[in-house]
């Protein structure tokens, strides 16, 4: 698991710079263009986008190739992992595209489609991963992400073709980087780039530490729990990224972005209170369907890592503005602020403390937690944003509701089973209500 992890991690970092981060800009565009029924615009953007992944993949091949055994010696502590890397690479020009059409539906707001296409390709991934992995072990498990990844560009071109989002015999080769089209693009595309390799090469950084001081083992058990946090939390983003991204762009009036902002911290606890309390609770069983008994000791890190996830969640809410209304050097800065802390805090952690693989949770709570109070300060100072009445009310419980499950799960499981359906129930009843729920329900069908 441990080798694996460094793999995936590896990749995202490739898959980052194969993009330029435009993904996030393309999203943001075509739902404008879209808006406009401006299709030329539309396709003006893909071609771009097509043509510069497709260089990128020919030069990552020609510098990663020839250097494997440099690579694998990097990130495994050992050359002869080579092949590894090269198989894992051939998966990147797929993924690269993949992101590109996944960003080009979330700008079309074809949410039905896009939830169809995300339950298949999960269904793929895992059902390729388990086989490959099953029949040839870690090989299996490294061969998988060809699989999977050229399957997922499959099925994307026959559902888009299926339901007439794009024609692909519209798709030509385009490098006009000097177009004002491309250049608003590319400067959305830079900034999310820069905050997707600093994440991604702090994550490196920190696991290669925990490699050093734990073993591989230890940081496969961590991963596992990485890899369930950043699901959920990347339906979260998902999720409310494709409403709010479009809506924050319509209009930069301090008192709209408050009021949008107000509503996506309300939508936003309704959304991650429930799940953090449900994944919480039900851990172990959650660890034993997606892995195995072996790791079911990774349930010990969930405490923190839950509540870092809770903090993370709604201090993204507060700086989703900063990306529709350009404040990109913000968004950069506070990014970096947060994954310095991230790791200084793990390196502190691990090093002066008894805590030993709990240090990396930890910090993620307490970074995360740093990170909110930066966004809020500086949303607060930039738009005088006051919170709508009950907006504050509804945090307080969501967090006692969160905390209550964490101290009670953590002293029994069984116990924490048996509190999960009323600390809902009271939940629901005091924090959202009739009224919101139907709200809810209607905002999720809308999506």
């Amino acid at each position: 698991m441990g080798v694996i992890s460094q793999i995936v991690n590896f990749n995202g970092i490739l898959q980052f710079i194969g993009t330029v981060g435009i993904p996030l800009g393309i999203t943001k565009y075509v739902s404008k263009y879209e808006k406009e029924n401006n299709q030329e615009n539309i396709y003006f953007i893909l071609n771009f986008t097509f043509s510069l992944i497709f260089c990128l993949s020919v030069l990552f091949g020609i510098l990663i190739i020839p250097a494997s055994s440099f690579i694998s010696d990097q990130i495994f502590n050992t050359p002869s992992l080579g092949t590894y890397v090269i198989i894992s690479f051939l998966s990147i020009p797929f993924s690269l595209f993949v992101q590109t059409l996944d960003a080009y539906v979330r700008g079309l707001k074809q949410f039905n489609i896009y939830v169809k296409l995300s339950i298949l390709i999960s269904i793929i991934t895992i059902v390729s991963t388990l086989i490959l992995t099953y029949s040839f072990g870690l090989t299996g498990a490294i061969y998988s992400f060809l699989v999977s990844s050229s399957l997922t560009a499959f099925f994307y071109v026959y559902f888009l073709r299926k339901f007439k989002l794009i024609n692909f015999l519209n798709l030509k080769f385009n490098f006009l980087f000097k177009d004002e089209r491309i250049r608003n693009i590319l400067k959305l595309g830079v900034s999310s780039l820069i905050i997707g390799v600093i994440s991604q090469f702090t994550l490196l950084i920190i696991r290669g530490k925990i490699i050093s001081m734990f073993g591989m083992e230890t940081n496969g058990l961590y991963q596992s729990v990485y890899g369930i946090s950043n699901n959920y939390l990347s339906f979260f983003y998902m999720t409310l990224g494709v409403y709010a991204l479009p809506i924050l762009s319509e209009n930069d009036s301090p008192i709209f972005i408050g009021n949008e902002i107000n509503n996506l911290f309300k939508l936003s606890l309704f959304y991650i209170t429930p799940v953090l309390i449900i994944f919480f609770s039900f851990r172990e069983e959650i660890l034993l369907l997606l892995y195995s008994k072996n790791f079911l000791a990774s349930g010990n890190f969930f405490f923190f890592n839950v509540l870092g996830d809770f903090f993370r969640a709604i201090s993204w809410i507060f700086g989703i503005w900063l990306i529709p209304n350009h404040r990109l050097k913000a968004w950069i800065t506070f990014d970096v602020i947060y994954n310095i802390n991230f790791a200084l805090i793990s390196f502190i952690l691990m090093e002066y403390s008894n805590l030993q693989i709990i240090s990396i949770p930890l910090a993620y709570f307490i970074a995360g937690s740093l990170h909110l109070i930066i966004n809020f300060l500086f949303i607060k100072k930039s738009i005088n944003f006051k919170f709508n009445p009950g907006n504050i009310k509804v945090f307080f419980l969501s967090l006692c509701a969160l905390l209550l499950i964490l101290f009670t799960s953590s002293y029994n499981k069984y116990t924490g089973y048996i509190a999960v359906v009323p600390i809902l129930g009271f939940w629901l009843l005091l924090a959202v209500g009739k009224e919101n729920t139907g709200k809810l329900i209607s905002f999720f069908k809308k999506t």
